[in-house]
């Protein structure tokens, strides 16, 4: 049996929790080959028995360049596939929305599994009570996921159909995420010297060849915030206000009974003391990431 398994990361997460994932299926099949999104060769998926793709969780649903991708792959002809995703609350309906473009592309889907991850939305508190995670017992258990999709796969293959779901979480629709003002400026940019956050935009929607520079193209631009939380300069100025009070809300309504419930019901391991949050205290105001870059750059894929 070949095996792929294929990520998106924009800070890190996901990379680990793929790299964990792809050390087990090797460890029990000896066949798996590892992907960066934006390396993956759409026309080569076919010589594929068992892929895996995995994402961050975005809005309740799957990255855009994820979602983007799915819906331009060829027919995958019953090939068995496995989602996986890392999120910092709350997986929402990613998995239904990644479900039902892979099957629409004629895909057997036959797993699923989510994993914690840190936050880095810089409106948002830090710490946060998902910090610490993926760690090593997340990880532990990644790899063991990807040794027990290769059995699953194997009896699935061998007409075992009654262990392929037939749901896959609950049915959300994707959030409206705030589109938050930005803009570029100049005097404070390094280019040429400097094209950091328009390699690492993941939508390619900054493009400094454009005279003058395009940046955050609409209809591209997905409001992830990388560039401005990996710009070394802070050329990239972000006006957080309204968005800082609206993410303290949903930490205090949302977020914090939600990791409640789930550390109550074994869900989460919480490394990150109560007592440690302070949800008046968003991730660009704190004094270690108060400066630019805000985001290690170590951490980036």
């Amino acid at each position: 049996m070949k095996c792929a398994v294929i990520y998106f990361s924009l800070t890190g997460n996901t990379k680990k929790v793929s790299q964990a994932i792809y050390e087990g299926i090797s460890s029990a099949n000896g066949q798996c080959d590892l992907f960066q999104l934006k390396s993956v060769d759409l026309n080569s998926l076919d010589k594929y028995d068992l892929l895996g793709i995995g994402t961050p969780v975005w809005g309740w649903a799957e990255a855009a360049p994820v979602r983007i991708f799915q819906e331009s792959m060829p027919s995958l002809d019953g090939k068995h596939w496995f989602m996986f995703a890392t999120h910092c609350a709350d997986r929402g309906g990613v998995f239904y929305h990644m479900a039902k473009t892979l099957q629409f592309k004629q895909a057997t889907v036959i797993s699923y599994r989510s994993w914690y991850g840190e936050m880095w939305m810089p409106q948002y508190p830090k710490p946060y009570p998902t910090d610490g995670h993926p760690d090593s017992i997340d990880l532990s258990e990644a790899f063991e996921y990807g040794r027990e999709v290769v059995g699953l796969s194997e009896q699935v293959y061998q007409g075992a159909n009654n262990l392929i779901p037939q749901t896959f979480g609950p049915v959300r629709d994707r959030l409206h995420l705030e589109y938050i003002p930005m803009q570029l400026n100049l005097e404070k940019c390094s280019y040429p010297k400097c094209r950091l956050c328009e390699k690492r935009c993941p939508m390619g929607a900054i493009n400094f060849e454009k005279k003058p520079p395009l940046f955050r193209q609409p209809g591209r631009c997905v409001n992830c915030l990388l560039c401005e939380m990996i710009c070394p300069k802070g050329a990239i100025e972000a006006d957080y206000a309204k968005e800082e009070a609206r993410a303290r809300e949903t930490v205090i309504q949302g977020v914090i009974p939600l990791i409640k419930k789930a550390t109550t019901k074994g869900y989460l391991r919480q490394l990150v003391p109560w007592s440690d949050l302070k949800v008046d205290t968003p991730l660009y105001r704190t004094e270690k990431w108060g400066k630019h870059p805000r985001i290690p750059l170590s951490r980036l894929p």
